[in-house]
């Protein structure tokens, strides 16, 4: 039965939402390149709907920043978001992303991140914050804390920390990264967030806090990263039944 509220809403504005979402997704996909886009009546002839619901369809996508038009001219997309592969425990790699270090410094480890450690209250931890860049534009900012003798490693001279965030731990570690347990919500930017991601405050992000264990078991990074809404879309894949492909933290097992 069909909800009433559902049905109050303009039959039009429904499809153009639907719509939004197909070409939306073209567009991350990159089947639409930079500065492209077809007409609003290939568009309307595709998906069998009216040039006026292609209209709607493309301002919604304006409202995202990921399309503009020009009047005369018609519209085109003007922004790609960068795809994080999120079942993949790997960083952005390649495409002019690299990571810019912000601070590294030890700190008393609070209640919380001791317990996420496995550590006590007090002992030192090393602070690393690091924020991804696409060229010059932010995408996410990331406050990580690291067990002592992890932290002291990557202090050594030679060590990368501009590159990919697993590569650099493993080689801290001389063992693997087993995998990354991660909560994902909603958030709003403020403070110096939204100064450091150069977007204004109040401004759609995703906030994800990290655990990273290695092969056993053992907790060697937690932290939070603050993702940039607008520029940043997250990709996984999961299985319909449960497994276990790696340890589950001893810092957090219940």
């Amino acid at each position: 039965m069909r909800n009433a509220s559902f049905s109050a809403v303009n039959r039009r504005a429904i499809s153009a939402r639907r719509l939004r979402d197909l070409l939306r997704a073209e567009i991350l996909r990159n089947d639409h390149p930079q500065g492209t886009m077809p007409s609003e009546t290939e568009l309307a002839a595709r998906h069998g709907v009216s040039r006026n619901t292609v209209r709607e369809a493309l301002a919604l996508l304006r409202r995202e920043g990921l399309v503009d038009r020009v009047q005369g001219v018609g519209t085109f997309v003007v922004r790609h978001k960068t795809p994080h592969q999120f079942d993949q425990v790997q960083s952005w790699r390649g495409g002019g992303v690299h990571h810019e270090v912000l601070a590294m410094e030890p700190v008393p480890a609070g209640a919380l991140v001791a317990a996420a450690l496995g550590a006590e209250e007090g002992d030192p931890v090393l602070l690393l914050e690091r924020r991804t860049m696409l060229e010059a534009t932010p995408l996410a900012l990331w406050t990580t804390y690291l067990p002592e003798d992890v932290g002291q490693r990557l202090q050594e001279p030679g060590v990368d920390l501009s590159g990919d965030f697993y590569d650099m731990l493993e080689g801290a570690l001389g063992t693997h990264v087993a995998g990354v347990q991660s909560t994902t919500e909603a958030v709003l930017s403020d403070g110096d967030v939204a100064l450091l991601l150069g977007v204004p405050e109040s401004w759609p992000l995703l906030l994800v806090e990290r655990t990273v264990v290695d092969v056993s078991g053992r907790v060697v990074e937690f932290g939070f990263g603050r993702l940039r809404g607008d520029r940043v879309s997250l990709k996984s894949w999961r299985g319909r039944r449960e497994t276990r492909s790696c340890p589950v933290p001893r810092a957090v097992a219940g």
